[in-house]
């Protein structure tokens, strides 16, 4: 039985399309939820970054496939090595978008004085602890973290970046972070700070979380020394 060469093109292009699709939501849910959760994507400036990988994974494939599939013209052995090429491309273009969205996730919230600076694997200077790995990653994301500075040095850090959307060194070394429960004497300092504030709620303080692109706001629980959310 013949197949008409235009249906079995336009079956091919749906379903490149629809492959693509499913790369496309696999990634969002992926990057959203796992690397980039409560927000982050856009306080990283990684939102750019994603929507290029899905609008070229869209339409590069697809749009190969259009020029290229013509079974009125060549084989079936030509037209499957051509299908082979177009999705090694597309697919190495989305792996290596992909790859620069997890070298640029945080990896880690690290609190110091009075804020939160998110830190990517490539920030972090030196071999991170045992303790420091087996704290709990917030939102399957980010693991929250507390740098061990002496309330001067912090404060002598801070004072450096205020204002400026980066890290200062001493929030890049993990030798100094410790589970983000050790920082409850800086939050009940906070939690002092914000009382005056009757729009607050109690029990909870809102810490600053400075990222490349913008900052966001950490709700925590004091008592607990834990993260509740981000906003």
């Amino acid at each position: 039985m013949t197949v008409n060469p235009t249906l079995l093109r336009r079956r091919v292009l749906i379903a490149h399309v629809a492959f693509s699709v499913l790369l496309i939501i696999g990634l969002f849910f992926w990057v959203l939820t796992r690397w980039y959760p409560g927000g982050l994507l856009t306080r990283v400036g990684g939102m750019p970054i994603l929507l290029s990988v899905a609008a070229i994974t869209l339409v590069v494939g697809p749009l190969l496939t259009l020029i290229l599939f013509r079974p009125e013209k060549k084989r079936t052995r030509e037209l499957a090595l051509d299908m082979a090429l177009i999705l090694a491309l597309q697919l190495g273009v989305f792996g290596y978008g992909a790859w620069t969205l997890s070298i640029q996730r945080p990896a880690y919230l690290a609190f110091l004085y009075d804020r939160f600076f998110v830190i990517t694997p490539r920030d972090v200077l030196g071999n991170v602890t045992a303790e420091v790995k087996a704290v709990p990653p917030w939102s399957n994301g980010p693991r929250p973290v507390c740098v061990k500075l002496s309330y001067g040095a912090e404060r002598e850090v801070v004072k450096t970046v205020y204002g400026l959307n980066e890290a200062p060194p001493m929030a890049l070394l993990p030798g100094a972070y410790a589970p983000l429960s050790e920082g409850r004497t800086r939050f009940k300092f906070i939690q002092e700070d914000e009382k005056a504030d009757s729009t607050k709620q109690t029990g909870v303080i809102h810490v600053p979380i400075i990222g490349r692109a913008g900052q966001a706001q950490a709700v925590m629980d004091v008592e607990k020394g834990t993260l509740l959310r981000i906003e």
